[in-house]
């Protein structure tokens, strides 16, 4: 059975959310990273994050839920 969450490399350096990401998950087209992110499927830190835009530090903790997993609490 697949994980349920892809976790991704951290970031090196602070950047936004949806530049790095767009780097991270190539060869994902843009639209689909932000259908990711629109879904609640996109985590940072074990918490699910919707906005672009979101600050993300060396620190972060990034990950992805598969297709069919909710990230989503509750």
């Amino acid at each position: 059975m697949p994980p349920l969450v892809r976790e991704l490399s951290p970031p090196v350096e602070p950047s936004p959310l949806l530049p790095w990401l767009l780097v991270a998950l190539a060869p994902m087209n843009r639209t689909r990273v932000k259908q990711l992110l629109q879904h609640g499927r996109v985590l940072v830190n074990d918490r699910p994050v919707t906005r672009h835009d979101h600050p993300l530090t060396p620190a972060d903790r990034v990950s992805v839920a598969a297709e069919g997993a909710t990230a989503r609490p509750g």
